[in-house]
């Protein structure tokens, strides 16, 4: 998993939120987050980003 897939996926795991509106510049940044809808975070993985980023 990429660091943007994370990321996205850490945005798609809120309550509420149905989608994320990601964007590249070139084709080869798709290759970064296109899977990023497949991906699940487990509670621990959620809990570690919220604290890395002090929620």
């Amino acid at each position: 998993m990429s660091v943007t897939e994370a990321v996205i996926a850490w945005t798609l795991a809120w309550p509420g939120v149905t989608g994320a509106i990601v964007g590249a510049r070139n084709a080869a940044q798709v290759d970064g987050w296109a899977k990023a809808g497949a991906v699940r975070l487990t509670a621990q993985d959620l809990a570690e980003v919220a604290e890395a980023i002090g929620l």
